[in-house]
């Protein structure tokens, strides 16, 4: 993956370091704590800050999980990744995150996206919903399951470090993977289509920082890196799109694998369909997931109804 948040020299670092005239260094020491252990780490303040890996701890945190819902963001890769990005910008979706990670020992900086997750990599042609009938499909994850059953699909567990040889052997027929990633790690020699689905529409991780230490700082600085955490949120969600349409390109012209894309009206009942996801979703995510969900929602129809007049 291109784009990361802390890299020694990186924009975020530089960014800081200017916008401060000096006064913020961010000291860059590498991946100190496994991804799923950064949250409780900077909460703690065993490190100031971090880019945690909260898809990884949807099981006690739902509530910042919700892009990976099925069915809350385009199958688009592209519209997928700015829907996403106008719902992190909402003050609204800022407060509550704000008030949520406290509880965590974390103060909320910025989205950290990683594109969509959800394309359907099989040795079949799935343009319809009625094409999920009956395939065996690599899921994992509560909802995903939910929606692969909803979709009349079977849902098989296979440990990930599996699920190439599973397709090969026929143990399942398709498996759930980002275009992106999946042509990274070859999928294209395994599969004969790759069609991108609302299935898991979004993975993003956060930039978070130890709560006590953010409110020990001079107003000014805490400012200056609000504001340039929103700067490079902007940044960061480009450069995964410039990497989401080289990987389209890739995918047009490789011999090996054929693209393909719902067709139309075929995506709206897809979300009809799994729908049982949300619901799930909403009853593990608290209090808090029907504000999300509005907040999600106006958001997303704001940036569906754009148009130049």
């Amino acid at each position: 993956m291109a784009v990361r948040i802390f890299e020694p020299g990186g924009a975020y670092q530089r960014m800081l370091y200017d916008r401060s005239d000096g006064r913020i260094k961010l000291n860059i020491i590498g991946r100190a704590f496994p991804a799923e252990e950064v949250l409780p780490a900077v909460g703690r303040g065993k490190i100031d800050m971090g880019v945690a890996a909260t898809p990884h701890m949807a099981g006690t945190y739902p509530l910042w999980s919700w892009d990976s819902v099925p069915g809350t963001l385009s199958s688009d890769p592209i519209d997928g990744v700015f829907e996403g990005l106008k719902v992190y910008q909402d003050p609204r979706l800022l407060e509550l995150y704000d008030r949520t990670f406290r509880e965590a020992g974390c103060v909320y900086l910025l989205p950290n996206q990683w594109g969509e997750s959800g394309a359907l990599w099989s040795n079949k042609p799935i343009t319809t919903v009625a094409d999920m009938e009956g395939l065996k499909l690599r899921v994992s994850g509560r909802t995903v399951v939910a929606a692969a059953e909803a979709l009349g699909a079977v849902p098989i567990t296979v440990a990930e470090a599996e699920q190439q040889s599973a397709m090969v052997s026929g143990v399942v027929d398709a498996i759930i993977c980002g275009a992106m990633y999946g042509y990274q790690i070859g999928n294209q020699d395994i599969a004969k289509y790759v069609t991108p689905s609302p299935i898991l529409p979004g993975y993003t991780a956060s930039v978070v920082m130890n709560a006590e230490l953010f409110d020990s700082l001079p107003a000014d600085i805490r400012a200056i890196i609000r504001e340039v955490s929103m700067e490079m949120a902007e940044m960061n969600a480009s450069a995964i799109v410039a990497e989401l349409l080289m990987t389209e390109v890739m995918l047009d012209t490789d011999p090996n694998i054929e693209l393909l894309h719902f067709e139309e009206g075929e995506e709206e009942l897809f979300t009809q369909r799994v729908v049982i996801s949300l619901q799930l979703w909403l009853e593990d995510a608290g209090p808090d997931g029907a504000e999300l969900i509005k907040i999600l929602e106006e958001n997303r129809a704001e940036y569906r109804a754009f148009k130049i007049q």
